[in-house]
C-alpha cells in the first residue's frame, strides 16, 4: 500500500497492488488505538487507486495508522492529517 499525499488535508489516496480481486477492509486508528474511520471497498486484480475523501473532516490534525486487510493479509501505513 502506498498513500499520497502524506501529509494530507481532507483526502488521501491509496495505491493498492493485489494478485486477485476481492473486498478490502480499510480501518484508521489514532495513535491510542481507537478506531476513528472504517470502510470496505472492492479491489481489482493488479493496481487499484482508492480515494478516501469521507470521514476526515471531524478528525484532528495528527498521526494515524491506516490498516488495510484483504485475503487474510494485512498491511499498515502511517498517515498524517493536517488542518
Amino acid at each position: 500500500i502506498n498513500s499520497f499525499p502524506n501529509p494530507f488535508h481532507n483526502e488521501v489516496n491509496l495505491l493498492v497492488s493485489s494478485p486477485k480481486s476481492g473486498n478490502m477492509a480499510i480501518r484508521v486508528y489514532d495513535l491510542s488505538g481507537r478506531l476513528v474511520h472504517s470502510r470496505e471497498t472492492s479491489v481489482g486484480e493488479g493496481r487499484t487507486l482508492i480515494q478516501l475523501s469521507d470521514g476526515w473532516r471531524g478528525l484532528s490534525a495528527g498521526m494515524y495508522v491506516l490498516q488495510a486487510s484483504m485475503h487474510n493479509e494485512q498491511q499498515s501505513v502511517r498517515i498524517q492529517k493536517m488542518n
